[in-house]
């Protein structure tokens, strides 16, 4: 049947949700679950060996400080769409 898997698997959609809840402590005007559709659909646009760098830095970015953290995402962003 259709699990609908759009090529974001498991273990993205829980390293979004724990980006997305370090997300939301450093900026109250965000919205978690708008936040991990947001980074559930970026990660499907992503290649798959994009996506493993990608969400290694998102875990990483999870565990740093809210003055940090910006920086760390636009890093994420650029590892996606740029393939940097």
């Amino acid at each position: 049947g259709d699990d609908g898997d759009d090529g974001v698997d498991f273990f993205a959609e829980q390293d979004c949700r724990a980006y997305c809840e370090r997300a939301v402590e450093c900026d109250d005007d965000r919205n978690e679950d708008d936040c991990v559709d947001s980074c559930i659909d970026r990660m499907g646009s992503c290649q798959a060996d994009e996506q493993d760098a990608a969400l290694e830095q998102l875990r990483d970015c999870a565990d740093e400080s809210c003055d940090d953290f910006l920086a760390c995402t636009i890093d994420v962003g650029a590892t996606c769409y740029f393939g940097l």
